[in-house]
């Protein structure tokens, strides 16, 4: 009897490391395009855009996490970045074949995302038989807190360091650099804890990262 076309899918995705990463590492590209805030002083909250980049580290660990949070952050630099009109410091502009860049948004996005990966140091261990648990939500969501929390401290920093606040003082640019990185990455930080700490969305997490890294067997109901 011939394989259904569902049992070849299966057969061929389950544990299917480049499929699965290449899946999430689209999904994030797809939500970045979903701003539901876009705050006055700049940047885009975006719905979920961290998430699915932190959780390749989560499921396949640091190597993987690093890897594809950096190339992630390269697409969004390619796609999202752009050249701020106002408020910069000169001597951080320069050309990349006549197009005029802004390093701060370089340093933005390319590390920026890239703490993203630090979730694969929160991956389950193999057991004896090259099985990861996944059924710990404490983990993933420890990982994820993490990852954004760094991703925001970076946004802290980039804002403070790269761009001309001249707000008086030391405390009143600071200030500034953190309500302005909470907008556009502490909100959705915020958002997403709380979504994955759903229970239908946690497991969900659990299904997938299984999904993700044990190859199909017949006597199981997933994926």
């Amino acid at each position: 009897m011939d394989e259904s076309f569902y049992t070849r899918f299966r057969l061929r995705t389950r544990g299917n490391r480049l499929f699965w990463m290449a899946v999430l590492f689209c999904l994030g590209i797809v939500f970045s395009y979903f701003v539901f805030i876009s705050p006055d002083e700049g940047g885009d909250a975006t719905f979920l855009s961290m998430a699915f980049v932190a959780l390749i580290g989560y499921i396949y660990g640091p190597v993987y996490g690093f890897t594809s949070s950096i190339l992630f952050g390269c697409v969004m630099l390619l796609l999202h970045g752009q050249v701020p009109t106002q408020d910069v410091i000169p001597s951080y502009m320069f050309k990349i074949r006549g197009v005029d860049c802004y390093m701060g948004e370089v340093v933005d996005y390319i590390l920026g995302y890239g703490l993203l990966g630090v979730t694969g140091f929160f991956s389950p261990r193999r057991d004896d038989n090259g099985i990861k648990d996944f059924r710990s939500k404490k983990r993933s969501v420890q990982g994820f807190a993490l990852a954004a929390g760094l991703r925001f401290i970076e946004g802290i920093w980039n804002c403070y360091y790269f761009y001309d606040l001249n707000r008086g003082s030391f405390l009143k640019d600071l200030q500034y650099s953190t309500w302005y990185s909470f907008w556009y990455i502490g909100l959705e930080a915020v958002l997403t804890i709380i979504i994955i700490l759903l229970p239908p969305v946690a497991e969900s997490i659990r299904y997938v990262a299984e999904c993700a890294t044990t190859p199909y067997r017949d006597n199981t109901n997933y994926l």
